[in-house]
């Protein structure tokens, strides 16, 4: 007779609507209440003062009021443009650029026909124009996922590189002034292609637009057959093949609408009142790292991770310390459905176990480990499509004891789960040595190779640089002993604080030099 799991997790019946607002209302106060503690701990200023200040820079006039209202519709304009395709568990990374080249769409229109056409006409083929770019743009990485199943999130994140490159080189041909780096307001005199005013509030046309695109959206995805089509692909693209649902189809015809309405919404940002428009100014030196710099090495982490949650596949990612490997895989655990673990030396089974059960937000279980793994693969099969990534994992295991590692096979035998597993390049060395039903079973592996000097340079490009710096620089970094990632941006880092300590821009050996004097290298 099978016996029943001391603890199970079932759904909790819907609560009333005042204790729903109660709880968040709750949750915010309490927030509130933390950060002004830290506050207070860390800088000794009057938390409330800091909140005025912060109330009254979005509130504090009439116009500010309607400037963030009209901020949040945009970007609630985005958040429903990518909605369809995450539902239906296509990564799509590459919203920046389908926003970015509807923008280039809009002023072509803008600065091209603002003479050539009636206001009203020109309004309408500003939305064309930018409706049809952004579903270029999100039918490109679409329709060769459909076709060769290629990699969405590596795709769609290249594009936006392309866009960037494409607004940079427009710049250059329609900046005013020449020199000027920006395009600057729009058809100023003219008001061509400029949105109309609505009750005499210059932004409450977008958050209208807006506020009927999210009902629109609520009911396509809630009642229409596309959207039960979308739903049905993200579950599982085989039952839908089953189900008879063109699978090809509908990854493309969800992507078309996603990119056309991040489109749409930087025609909103272009066209709304004629302001400014903000587009990457060709070769200027920011003096800043990149947030995330997809060197080769990133690419291939990223690549393993997302193969793995959408094949429910193991895959093993080894490097040397400060390669960039936690980097990267921190970057892909922002994504929906991933649970994310770093381990260390001190960490016991029943740690490990814990960790999981954080990482994926359900109840720490007071049982035995097999009934707490067996709520874990109870819960991986409950919800679909989630990836678990243990980072470190070579600190689990040794010659001594291989039990923590065999519960994380154990969970991905018997789970709809990927799994990835990282470490130094030990890990493989243990899993060959120790773990062979493991090793047996893996089916993505890179180890990553460092950074090469094209690389370095890239990852420089915010910084000018002096020529005897780069090479220095390349050399700290490339070097196959002593360099590494980590120790780039820790001494690019250094070098930031001392060029804005003294107001400097250019990074010369010397500056290198006394950044690496405040580190142990």
């Amino acid at each position: 007779m099978h016996k029943q799991s001391l603890f199970h997790i079932s759904k909790r019946d819907a609560l009333p609507w005042y204790q729903r607002v109660l709880i968040r209302g709750g949750a915010i106060l309490l927030a509130l209440i933390v950060c002004a503690l830290v506050t207070m701990l860390l800088t000794g200023e009057n938390p409330i003062s800091i909140y005025g200040t912060i109330f009254y820079g979005a509130f504090g006039t009439a116009r500010k009021s309607w400037v963030t209202f009209q901020n949040l519709a945009v970007l609630l304009g985005i958040s429903l443009a990518v909605t369809p395709a995450f539902k239906m568990r296509f990564w799509n990374i590459g919203a920046e650029g389908q926003v970015l080249i509807g923008c280039l769409a809009t002023a072509a229109c803008m600065i091209c026909l603002g003479d050539k056409l009636p206001n009203g006409v020109l309004i309408l083929v500003m939305l064309a124009a930018a409706l049809a770019a952004g579903a270029l743009w999100g039918f490109l990485p679409s329709f060769f996922k459909a076709k060769w199943n290629t990699n969405e999130t590596l795709f769609t994140l290249m594009m936006n590189y392309i866009a960037t490159q494409l607004a940079a080189f427009f710049i250059i041909i329609w900046e005013v002034p020449k020199g000027a780096g920006k395009i600057g307001i729009i058809n100023q005199n003219s008001e061509a292609g400029w949105l109309p005013v609505i009750g005499g509030k210059q932004y409450l046309l977008t958050i209208l637009v807006v506020a009927v695109m999210t009902i629109l959206m609520y009911i396509y995805l809630t009642y229409s057959k596309h959207g039960y089509e979308i739903a049905v692909v993200g579950e599982s693209q085989r039952t839908a093949s089953y189900a008879g649902i063109k699978v090809e189809r509908v990854i493309i015809r969800t992507m078309v609408l996603s990119g056309a309405v991040c489109g749409l919404m930087w025609d909103w940002l272009a066209g709304r009142t004629g302001e400014d428009v903000a587009l990457p100014e060709p070769g200027r030196k920011t003096g800043t790292k990149p947030a995330f710099f997809e060197s080769r090495d990133a690419l291939k982490v990223l690549g393993v991770c997302q193969s793995c949650q959408e094949y429910i596949g193991l895959g093993i990612v080894v490097a040397r310390s400060g390669y960039g490997k936690t980097y990267s895989l921190r970057q892909y655990a922002k994504l929906p459905r991933v649970a994310y673990i770093e381990c260390d030396d001190t960490m016991s089974s029943r740690d490990l176990v814990e960790a999981i059960e954080r990482a994926l937000g359900i109840p720490s279980g007071y049982g035995t480990i097999w009934r707490r793994v067996n709520g874990i693969r109870d819960y991986f099969n409950t919800n679909k499509g989630y990836l678990l990534i243990i980072d470190e994992a070579d600190k689990l295991v040794s010659k001594y004891t291989q039990k923590k590692m065999e519960i994380l096979r154990a969970i991905f035998d018997q789970s709809d789960v990927g799994l990835v597993i990282a470490g130094e390049p030990k890990l493989e060395a243990q899993i060959k040595t120790y773990l062979v039903r493991m090793a047996n079973r893996v089916d993505f592996y890179v180890s990553l190779k460092g950074l090469d000097p094209s690389e370095v340079e890239g990852y420089l490009a915010g910084f000018e640089v002096a020529p005897d710096a780069m090479v220095e620089l390349k050399a700290r970094a490339c070097n196959m002993q002593t360099g590494c990632f980590r120790l780039l941006d820790r001494t690019l880092s250094n070098v930031s604080r001392i060029l804005e300590e003294r107001g400097e821009r250019v990074v010369t050996v010397k500056i290198i030099e006394q950044a690496s004097s405040l580190m142990m290298l």
